[in-house]
Parts: structure tokens; C-alpha cells; sequence
């Protein structure tokens, strides 16, 4: 018996709730099985960041503004984002991880295993270096970014001689504020007139900086964050571990002539916002289920065997109690 569109609606008439009843079934089925495949993952946090007051007792002494520490200070921004290499990359850190995690656990990992589990990244003219570790456990995680941060710690300072690093709490500060009723010619002329103004800004800010502070002219241009909207409102952001510099940067800027009619909520009286890392922080966690997956994969296939028992429950009626032949149906 071939399917025609009157044996397909026959079927549906009559064996509807014979897919109903499996695609109920296998939605419940799905939706059991898949609430048992729930995962929690955790993620702890570590930053790093340039002993500055080791740079400034080899260049010079405290606060100074010599060539010589402006050399060793630029060194080490310019040396922050090759670290990734050392860190978690180089098989001498992570196999001292390794080992030193088996000696206190029993657990083994590979290298090549731990590299998977880390992190790396750093905060643009910061000198801060941030590190992750993510894990099934709260407790490998923690334990694990501890060992990576020590043994690092100990290869960094071996191989670069003139910049020490050290595990550190660090404060990024910020300031937001918008501009509004711009239209995208206004929004692009902003932005490039923010770049040109660089020098500008950082003569600005050095005059009422203490004297002896050191500022990096990138510090004022890589500090700026961009968030465009479609109903012409740019929302701008400056970031920079020092406060003194987050301000008198915004302030300088808010006051520019050019987008100082565009300026919303630019006032700067209270102090900025504040973001403060911790050391190496507790394992965070995450949990993801696939529950929503299964529920669906699960609830067609079921959905799919009723269609097909229907159609079978069908035939064998059909044999057993032959119904009048119609327009339209072929009959083997």
C-alpha cells in the first residue's frame, strides 16, 4: 500500500494519539535523562603585575623619572605580553606544575593537559598579568593556578633579570559617560579626535600629576573603550590603575569643545568606579546542563517512531477490515 495524502489524513484521524502519546513520552524521557547530565565546572582567578618598586631601586631610586627607569618601565610593558610563552607554554613551568601536583596529590597530569585548563591574558598598560584555571573541582583549581603562579613567578624572575613579578592585589579604576543625539559622522570625528588629542591629554595630565610620576603616552590612547548604539549614543570609557589619571583624563576630554554639546552624565565629582582583583581567587562556579538538548533530540526521535507506529497500526487494520477504495488512493 503506497501513502497518499487520503491515507495520511486517515492515519491522522484515526491514530493521532498514537504520536501524541511518543512524542509525550519521549519529551519526558529526554527531559529525565537529560536533567542527570549536569555539569558544574570552576574557574579560579590570579593576577600578576610588574614589581615596580624593584625597578625603581635598580633605575634609579623611588619615584624617579630617569631615562634609565623610563627604560626599564617601558621594558616592562613591552615584555608583559610575551609572558604567555613562559607562563603556561613553556613546558619547564608546566611540568614543575605537574610534578609538584603529583607529589602533593597522586593526581597526573600531562603538560599538555594543564596548558588546557590555563588561561592567560593582560590589561593593556597596566602591567598586569591576568591567569585562570578552569576545572571540574573547586579545590584542583585553586591549588593548581597557585603552583602555576609560584613556578612562574620563579621562571620569569630567572629569565628576566631586570623586571620581577609578583602576585599582587590590583585596583582598576573608571570612568563612563555618554554622548548623546550623535550622529555616526559625529560618533567617528569623536573617535579620531580623541586620537589626536593624545598628546595633548598626557601633557594635560602630567602637569597635575606629584612630580617624579611616570606616564606612558599609550597609557591615555590604549586606556579608551568604545560601546556604539543604534539610536546615536556612544557610551565611552576610560580605565587606568591610577585614580588621579582616570580623572583628570575624562575631565580633560569631557570638556573638549568639540562633543562638549554632546556630553550626558559626564561629571566627575564622585570618585570613580573601582575594581578591585584579588589575589588568587576562590574557584568560581558554572554549571551547564543539556537538559533543553536532550528534551528536543529525544521527544522528535519519539515523535518519529509514533508516526511510524501509527502508519504500521493502520496497515494491519486496513488488512484486517478493508475500507472502500477512493479518489486518489492506490491500493497494492
Amino acid at each position: 500500500m503506497e501513502i497518499s495524502l487520503n491515507v495520511v489524513k486517515k492515519i491522522a484521524k484515526k491514530f493521532w494519539w498514537v504520536v501524541a502519546a511518543a512524542t509525550l513520552l519521549g519529551l519526558i524521557v529526554g527531559f529525565v535523562f537529560g536533567s542527570t547530565r549536569v555539569s558544574t565546572t570552576y574557574t579560579a582567578t590570579a593576577q600578576l603585575i610588574v614589581d615596580v618598586e624593584y625597578l625603581e631601586s635598580i633605575y634609579g631610586g623611588e619615584g624617579s623619572n630617569s631615562p634609565s627607569f623610563s627604560a626599564g618601565y617601558n621594558t616592562a610593558h613591552s615584555l608583559v605580553p610575551t609572558y604567555e610563552k613562559t607562563l603556561f607554554n613553556e613546558e619547564t613551568v608546566l611540568s614543575r606544575v605537574a610534578d609538584t601536583y603529583y607529589e602533593e596529590t597522586g593526581i597526573v597530569y600531562t603538560p599538555e593537559e594543564l596548558r588546557k585548563k590555563f588561561g592567560f591574558s593582560f590589561t593593556t598598560n597596566t602591567l598586569v598579568i591576568d591567569l585562570s584555571c578552569t576545572s571540574s573541582s573547586e579545590d584542583e583549581c585553586v591549588h593548581l593556578l597557585t603552583l602555576l603562579c609560584e613556578h612562574g613567578i620563579q621562571r620569569l624572575n630567572l629569565v628576566s633579570s631586570a623586571v620581577k613579578l609578583k602576585i599582587a592585589e590590583v585596583q582598576v579604576f573608571s570612568y563612563t559617560f555618554t554622548l548623546v543625539n550623535a550622529s555616526a559622522s559625529e560618533i567617528e570625528n569623536y573617535k579620531n579626535r580623541i586620537e589626536n588629542k593624545n598628546d595633548e591629554i598626557y601633557d594635560y595630565v602630567m602637569s597635575y600629576l606629584p612630580a617624579g610620576s611616570y606616564l606612558q603616552r599609550d597609557e591615555i590612547r590604549n586606556g579608551f573603550k568604545f560601546a556604539e548604539k543604534a539610536n546615536g549614543e556612544l557610551t565611552v570609557i576610560y580605565s587606568n590603575s591610577n585614580s588621579e589619571v582616570t580623572k583628570l583624563v575624562s575631565e580633560h576630554v569631557t570638556k573638549d569643545e568639540y562633543i562638549g554639546n554632546l556630553v550626558y552624565n559626564g561629571t566627575f565629582a564622585d570618585k570613580p568606579d573601582v575594581e578591585y582583583f584579588k589575589e588568587i581567587s576562590d574557584g568560581v562556579a558554572k554549571t551547564s546542563s543539556r537538559t533543553m538538548f536532550y528534551t528536543v533530540v529525544v521527544g522528535i526521535l519519539a515523535a518519529i517512531c509514533g508516526v511510524v507506529a501509527a502508519y504500521v497500526l493502520y496497515y494491519i487494520n486496513n488488512k484486517k477490515n478493508p475500507e472502500p477504495i477512493e479518489d486518489g488512493e492506490v491500493v497494492e
